[in-house]
């Protein structure tokens, strides 16, 4: 007879919008790289850039992998309050090739900015599907190809910032007036979303990253009896769930 585990969900340990903060920004980095004997040895690889904590993720050989993000010493672990150096890595071995995704905070364009008054975010993922019917079956064959992945937010209209990075240009003159126009670029590549989960003592409990984000739709609401709104849309290359124990 097998052996079933199970766990009970709480309303504290789920995560709920007061307690996540969403920021946009950052710059998406991937590096492949074989590695050496004497990084075999040590079990521990230096990352081209510094890399936002949580957002490390790799394959070797193919395979994906788990690994500890690590500060510039390579023995203490790195945190939400120092960036990711070096990344400890058990299973490495030499001449293992390593395929690695992260969020570059090294370079530093565009800068991660907080957005204050996030409403909704929703990050839906589908698959391109083809059906066939084949005589004398009563089902159809069923092929899934390709992730497609988008994510919709909205937020409540305070300042300029957020569409001025989805979209157009935005600037600001000697009288603190700030401009924002679509008139002479349209959207932009906006690098990264990052939402994170921290609780009443401080403590990060998640993490979402979604990057490689182009803008493909905003909707500017403006209703007669609620708050004025944005809507916008982003194709995105790839998302990170990362929970903290």
């Amino acid at each position: 007879m097998s052996t079933k585990s199970s766990s009970t969900a709480t309303g504290s340990g789920a995560p709920y919008s007061a307690d996540v903060k969403w920021y946009a920004g950052g710059v998406k980095y991937s590096e492949t790289h074989t590695a050496t004997s004497g990084e075999a040895s040590a079990k521990l690889y230096e990352l081209a850039k510094h890399a936002e904590y949580g957002s490390v993720v790799l394959t070797k050989n193919g395979v994906y992998y788990s690994v500890q993000e690590m500060q510039s010493d390579g023995t203490t672990p790195a945190t939400n309050a120092t960036d990711t150096v070096k990344i400890a890595f058990a299973a490495l071995a030499e001449n293992d090739v390593l395929v690695i995704h992260y969020i570059d905070v090294e370079t530093g364009t565009p800068a991660l900015t907080h957005i204050a008054t996030c409403k909704d975010v929703s990050i839906p993922m589908s698959a391109d599907t083809k059906g066939v019917s084949v005589q004398g079956q009563s089902t159809q064959l069923q092929k899934v190809g390709a992730i497609k992945t988008t994510m919709t937010l909205e937020a409540v209209q305070y300042d300029l910032t957020l569409i001025g990075q989805a979209c157009g240009d935005t600037g600001t003159d000697a009288a603190s007036i700030v401009k924002w126009t679509n008139a002479f670029h349209a959207f932009n590549d906006i690098g990264v979303l990052i939402g994170e989960e921290i609780d009443s003592s401080g403590t990060l409990k998640r993490k979402w990253f979604a990057y490689g984000i182009t803008a493909s739709n905003i909707t500017l609401n403006m209703p007669v009896d609620d708050f004025y709104t944005q809507s916008l849309e982003f194709a995105v290359d790839e998302v990170i769930l990362t929970k903290f124990t």
